[in-house]
């Protein structure tokens, strides 16, 4: 709010989180898990607000802070990162969410973890409708990664993109079709006749968010 006023905590939290996902700082708001579902509040003035945002340490963290002064000088919203390791940034979010110890606003994590977190995360629809966010600059399925029991909790900022490399020779000369899922990976790594030393599925190239692996 302008001037001295302090806007209430769940009305900046609301904010937030398209301030934030606009200027690809991160995807996720902070919310009650008792709080009622609310309808999107409009956009408030932001000169004066504080938001601070846990960041995954590195150079991730270097590219988030090389943008806040831009974020921050045309929203008028100071932004403090806390930059974490990676495993302390999770166990830090988990304790503090559980604890509902105000301790972030904002904050970076795999898409692994919104399962885990989702009662604390505000529901993005109203937002994203309100401020013409448009979805369309997102690759679906990572929209999809940052959804839990059909409301979208959060927005992609870097998402992993796993490749599926395989020898197109082998597959053809044992008339083996060229997997498109990975149901049809492990159906193809199973009936191989190929070697067991040349034969089998690297889980290095796997990723736990993606659906659909793609060949090189």
């Amino acid at each position: 709010m302008e001037g001295s006023q302090k806007p209430s905590r769940m009305t900046r939290r609301v904010f937030i989180a398209l301030s934030g996902s606009a200027a690809a700082v991160t995807v996720v708001a902070v919310r009650s898990p008792s709080a009622p579902a609310q309808t999107a509040p409009a956009a408030a003035p932001t000169k004066g607000v504080e938001l601070k945002f846990a960041m995954v340490a590195g150079y991730k963290a270097d590219g988030t802070r090389s943008i806040l002064p831009k974020f921050e000088q045309a929203s008028g919203i100071k932004v403090v990162q806390d930059d974490l390791p990676y495993a302390p940034l999770h166990e830090k979010l988990a304790l503090a969410l559980s604890g509902k110890t105000k301790a972030y606003d904002v904050f970076f994590c795999d898409e692994g973890y919104v399962p885990q977190l989702a009662a604390y995360l505000y529901p993005l629809e109203q937002l994203i409708k309100r401020d013409k966010l448009d979805v369309q600059d997102f690759v679906p399925i990572t929209m999809q990664a940052g959804q839990w029991k059909g409301k979208q909790v959060s927005l992609p900022m870097d998402s992993n993109v796993p490749f599926l490399f395989y020898r197109k020779d082998l597959l053809q000369a044992k008339g083996l079709k060229t997997p498109d899922t990975w149901q049809e990976v492990m159906e193809t790594a199973k009936s191989s006749p190929i070697p067991v030393r040349r034969s089998g599925v690297g889980p290095s190239v796997a990723s736990a968010t993606s659906r659909s692996p793609r060949s090189c």
